[in-house]
């Protein structure tokens, strides 16, 4: 059998080989998965931000824009940037955003060290 794996659409088109006897079709869909082994999987670690990170540079030049630059919110990175964090209320309320995870990068994929407490370990939205 070989296959054609459409990872974008999550199918694979599978035809049985010339060498096998079939009754019925020879050429038939299979559903993919993006689980670990599968051959759609993608590393769930690819592209992902560190939260502690993201909060010392949000902490620390927040007003700048460089914390939402870094999880991959440009546009509001530029305009934090270019109006000192709306007068710092935006800088503020940025900070406190991030502190009670309500804000995450653009793939939604935070990595956490272990020693965080539980309660500081962000969920995905």
């Amino acid at each position: 059998m070989s296959c054609n794996y459409d990872c974008d659409a999550l199918i694979a088109t599978c035809t049985v080989l010339d060498t096998i006897s079939c009754t019925g079709d020879r050429t038939f869909t299979q559903e993919l998965n993006r689980y670990e082994g599968s051959a759609c999987y993608i590393d769930s670690r690819e592209g992902t931000r560190s939260y502690v990170v993201a909060l010392l540079l949000s902490l620390f030049l927040g007003w700048t824009g460089i914390d939402r630059l870094y999880t991959g919110h440009v546009a509001l990175a530029l305009l934090k940037f270019m109006t000192f964090a709306f007068n710092w209320y935006g800088w503020a309320l940025d900070f406190i955003l991030l502190l009670t995870q309500r804000t995450s990068p653009v793939n939604g994929v935070w990595v956490v060290p272990d020693y965080l407490p539980r309660l500081w370990r962000p969920t995905r939205w």
